[in-house]
């Protein structure tokens, strides 16, 4: 996979804020998750590619929790991602799993003093649930718990006819 993305650059541009964070529609249903008022968002996280990965070698995902500050975030697709071709994969769940390790709700760190068993009880998740992955139309948006555990797909598009460079927008959004 491939990240551009930068705090201060790419995501800070006006089309990344007016037009896919800060859109009144993206607006709205954040505040049907989390209520109101929802801070207005002063970047997105850049765009995320994820490459064909060669024919004939073992792809493999790479599940992890965000440690961001936020209470909800979002993935928006650029371009259509057909199945098995890098869509945003989740471990159903699993936020629930790990919640308890995280010191506050919106802070991004886990002390010092609950990590090991936090690694524990994440590799417990990886291996005991069952991770699907969701594909979508250019312009579909995925909203998740930043604390449930999540990767890029893996992309087999290139074992067929046609590649597929899988591109999306990652939003946080805070109360």
């Amino acid at each position: 996979s491939w990240k551009m993305r930068s705090r201060d650059g790419i995501g800070t541009e006006p089309f990344f804020l007016d037009k896919i964070a800060n859109h009144p529609r993206m607006r709205t249903l954040v505040s049907l998750f989390i209520g109101e008022p929802v801070k207005r968002a002063k970047r997105a996280r850049g765009v995320y590619a994820q490459f064909p990965k060669p024919p004939g070698t073992e792809g493999r995902l790479s599940p992890h929790a965000d440690h961001t500050a936020g209470h909800l975030a979002a993935m928006v697709f650029v371009d259509d991602v057909p199945p098995r071709c890098g869509g945003f994969t989740i471990w159903p769940g699993s936020h629930l799993l790990l919640h308890p390790y995280w010191d506050t709700i919106q802070s991004g760190a886990i002390g010092p003093d609950r990590a090991a068993e936090y690694a524990k009880a994440r590799d417990a998740a990886v291996n005991d649930i069952t991770p699907l992955e969701f594909s979508g139309d250019a312009g579909d948006v995925i909203f998740w718990h930043p604390r449930l555990l999540h990767s890029a797909g893996i992309n087999f598009s290139a074992d067929h006819d046609r590649q597929v460079l899988r591109l999306i927008v990652p939003c946080d959004y805070q109360l």
